[in-house]
């Protein structure tokens, strides 16, 4: 028995052995043997916005030939746009990117309205006859985009209405212009556009082709560029920091700054907001950009006090409207403030969490001078290599370091956009509101202004709420960075616009 057992098990053996080998067989066949005749398919767009990257293209090739300085602008925003895989419906929709600001904008707009209108009128123009024009086929490629092309036409017989009828038509996006003058509207310099119709007969439309260089001066006016070797970087700080000009020969933090500055150099100017920001100033027209730094210096007896009297709160909701994107508060130690030591690193704490600012925390007047001049010896590596363009400040990107050219806000702009006592829009007053509530930061009033820009606006929306309870949760799930606003506030801001006697 033991025998026949042995025998038995070796033929299952084989028998699995066998299974195993031939699933393997089939394996290699499937992805050896007949992977030759497998293809992946797959559509890609080699340009998502085909027309205004022709545009742009040209609007440089035209800045270039001209030696003009916009063509940085240019060059940044067609790169851009080159990058980028999502199709673009108006120049406006282009603001996202970076090198968009507002006018470069409103010129794709003007130059697309200008588009379409001249494709609608030479569609209305041109007389087809009795036959209709059929679209065989169109690659995905911005060559085979134009169905002008003649390999991708067919001259059909006229077809009944019935039949007619049942053409679906699908409308086009605009990067896939159809049009036959789409590529007719590249021809800049060309006054007159021959259009063809399918008689056989031609007529000359006259074309007003504005020119693209007087266009972009008249829209850029303020645009300067700065290359290379040709700025410095100066830092400036505020009058209030130094006292007077028969103080400033006295003053200790200039003292301490003459004694290590080395190449550094600084300047007292008037600050609206902020006590030192770093300028870059050009060599030949003075002309001057606001790097994207900002310190606001605060020794540990005037923070406390500026914490007491409400100042905090102003100081750093006027910090985050100024437009610079990095925000360092210094703290300088002393040794007489009013409110405890565990307090201020709270306040310190919770201003780096919630308002995304960056503390530095020095141990006098030397420490803050050394650091100051290290951060503009380090400024100065980073920028000096680069090239500077002037942008307006609500189209200013986040400053990539890896990029040779950076788009700054210009000086005179920073200055003025800060003034303390500039009229308020009604946002900005109820963002102050807002922030006087206990436990409600700048940033977290920023984003109820964002859903409710004004204070009528957030009670009609609790005057439309069904209940006592969602009014309570109106603001709860806004979201304040990663996190949301909560139960506690959203509950207290509901009391305080809907109780008489809160």
């Amino acid at each position: 028995m033991s025998s026949i057992h042995l025998f038995v098990y070796c033929l299952l053996i084989f028998v699995v052995l066998g299974y195993i080998w031939n699933r393997y067989i089939q394996f290699i066949y499937i992805f050896i043997v007949m992977d030759k005749n497998r293809r992946r398919i797959t559509v890609k767009y080699k340009s998502a916005n085909p027309l205004f990257e022709q545009w742009l293209n040209e609007w440089k090739m035209d800045a270039e030939a001209k030696d003009s300085k916009l063509k940085y602008t240019y060059k940044l925003a067609l790169t851009s746009i080159r990058q980028c895989p999502i199709p673009f419906n108006s120049g406006k929709e282009c603001k996202i990117l970076k090198g968009f600001g507002t006018k470069l904008c409103q010129m794709l707009d003007d130059k697309l309205k200008r588009h379409n209108s001249d494709s609608t009128e030479n569609s209305n123009d041109v007389d087809t006859g009795d036959k209709i024009i059929d679209i065989k086929k169109t690659h995905l490629s911005p060559s085979s985009e134009n169905i002008s092309n003649e390999n991708n036409l067919q001259i059909k017989p006229k077809i009944s209405r019935k039949k007619e009828s049942k053409v679906k038509k699908i409308p086009c996006p605009l990067q896939k212009q159809t049009s036959s003058s789409s590529m007719e509207e590249t021809s800049e310099n060309s006054q007159e556009i021959k259009v063809s119709a399918t008689k056989g007969k031609s007529r000359k439309i006259t074309k007003h082709v504005s020119n693209t260089s007087e266009e972009s001066s008249q829209n850029c006016q303020d645009f300067f560029v700065m290359e290379p070797g040709n700025f410095d970087i100066i830092l400036y700080i505020d009058t209030q920091e130094t006292g007077n000009h028969s103080q400033r020969k006295t003053d200790p933090f200039l003292k301490q700054l003459d004694k290590q500055s080395g190449e550094c150099q600084y300047e007292i100017k008037k600050l609206n907001v902020g006590d030192y920001v770093w300028i870059c100033r050009d060599k030949m027209s003075k002309k001057e950009l606001v790097l994207p730094y900002i310190f606001e210096r605060k020794r540990l007896d005037d923070f406390s006090r500026s914490i007491t009297d409400g100042r905090y709160k102003e100081q750093k909701f006027r910090l985050k409207k100024c437009g610079i994107e990095n925000i360092y508060y210094l703290l300088e130690n002393y040794s007489h403030y009013s409110l405890p030591l565990t307090t201020l690193q709270q306040a310190a704490f919770n201003t780096a969490i919630h308002d995304g600012f960056k503390i530095k925390m020095t141990t006098g007047l030397t420490h803050t001078a050394k650091l100051l001049l290290n951060f503009s010896s380090l400024l100065k590596r980073i920028f000096e290599k680069k090239t500077l363009f002037r942008c307006e400040k609500e189209s200013i990107t986040p400053i990539d370091l890896n990029d040779d050219v950076a788009s700054l806000m210009s000086f005179t702009d920073f200055n003025k956009s800060s003034i303390k006592n500039r009229p308020m829009m009604v946002t900005d007053l109820f963002i102050k509101m807002l922030i006087q509530i206990r436990g409600m930061s700048v940033a977290k009033a920023v984003s109820i202004t964002e859903l409710y820009p004004t204070p009528m606006l957030l009670r009609k929306a609790y005057e439309d709420c069904v209940d006592e309870v969602s009014r309570e949760k109106l603001l709860e799930c806004i979201m304040c960075g990663n996190r949301k606003l909560g139960s506690t506030l959203s509950n207290t801001v509901h009391q305080l616009f809907n109780f008489t006697n809160y």
